[in-house]
């Protein structure tokens, strides 16, 4: 719960970061921008919610029968065709996950430099062109991904689709009871089956560059690039994707990793690092308490422009407001609210 100071003195504290707020709709705002809101969690299918009452009333569902649950995720629906819809979308027949990978938005330009697939194959450095005269190219790249991860000896011999791939191309038709023929998707199951350890996903160009499979987890990851019933090997997926990162938790590439949420970025220095003892510190700078001696190094340390976060997050020492930069589109002032609408802080008396 929120701590109140007295009924008379009207100051609601967050337990998190410290900042004190006038109004508990101050202090509700900033909670859900910052993320500092206790959150429930289901038991059952790990579904979050801001209040216990909620969560009692969604665990509740997974026992009723008038529900209908889905076995492999646990989420529930409330009629069977909400259930039917979620496992053609998100359960593909042949038992892998069907999971779409968000591409570079518009506005980049340099990010968009290839419209024709041909020269986007020949010059990105994060393919691998399988070539080849027979109808075993699903299993030769495979082979190929793989002998990458493996450092395999010859892999120069591979990489260049000398006689020892379309060899091992075979094998591995042979080891998962695949005759030799030209494969499609439903038959990633086979290959996955038989390489153990090595985790398979498979993007399509046909569906706009989502990934279409992915087999169960494991530490090494193949994917391979299905266009024109063709497939390539990718190398590099933030290349492919026009990132500098990319996330094998979500499958999605991004560009700074203290913006990831996969990365559970502190909420205090908002910077990662690893969560020890809590020895809360004090910023007189900044007006603010972090979690530890680590999380506070980490707040004053600058970046390449000069700036960090005890410079940009700050509570103001007049008025008492929590004041963030990348929501101030101007400098801060004291009385003014944040306004949801505008997305920016204005006077009490603002309207929209």
């Amino acid at each position: 719960m929120d701590n109140h100071r007295g009924k008379m003195s009207g100051i609601y504290d967050c337990q998190h970061c410290g900042a004190t707020f006038s109004k508990r709709s101050l202090l509700d705002e900033h909670k859900r921008i910052l993320g500092h809101q206790n959150v429930f969690m289901c038991r059952v299918c790990d579904k979050g919610f801001y209040r216990k009452s909620n969560l009692e009333s969604h665990e509740r569902k997974h026992s009723s029968s008038e529900f209908n649950q889905c076995e492999k995720c646990k989420k529930v629906f409330s009629h069977p065709d909400l259930l039917s819809s979620h496992k053609q979308n998100f359960h593909n027949q042949s038992g892998g996950e069907l999971i779409h990978v968000s591409l570079p938005s518009g506005g980049i330009g340099k990010r968009c430099k290839y419209v024709d697939l041909g020269k986007t194959l020949e010059e990105k450095r994060c393919f691998l062109q399988i070539q080849n005269n027979d109808e075993l190219c699903y299993a030769r790249a495979i082979i190929t991904a793989k002998a990458r991860l493996d450092g395999h000896e010859k892999w120069s011999s591979i990489r260049q689709g000398r006689s020892i791939q379309m060899n091992l191309a075979k094998e591995l038709h042979h080891n998962a009871d695949i005759p030799l023929r030209k494969c499609g998707i439903d038959d990633v199951k086979a290959f996955q089956r038989v390489l153990e350890g090595y985790q398979i996903h498979v993007v399509s160009k046909e569906h706009f560059n989502a990934i279409i499979y992915e087999g169960p987890e494991a530490e090494k990851k193949i994917y391979l690039y299905l266009h024109d019933c063709h497939y390539d090997v990718i190398t590099k997926m933030p290349a492919f994707l026009g990132r500098n990162y990319f996330c094998t938790t979500c499958n999605k590439g991004y560009d700074h990793k203290e913006r990831h949420t996969c990365n559970n970025t502190c909420h205090h220095c908002y910077k990662i690092h690893d969560v020890q003892k809590e020895q809360w510190k004090y910023s007189e700078d900044c007006d603010r308490y972090f979690r530890n001696n680590i999380c506070f190094d980490l707040h004053k340390q600058k970046s390449n422009s000069g700036q960090s976060t005890c410079n940009t997050n700050f509570r103001c020492n007049q008025c008492g407001q929590s004041v963030y930069a990348k929501l101030h589109k101007t400098p801060h002032k004291c009385g003014e609210q944040y306004c949801r609408v505008c997305k920016d802080y204005f006077p009490e008396n603002h309207q929209c």
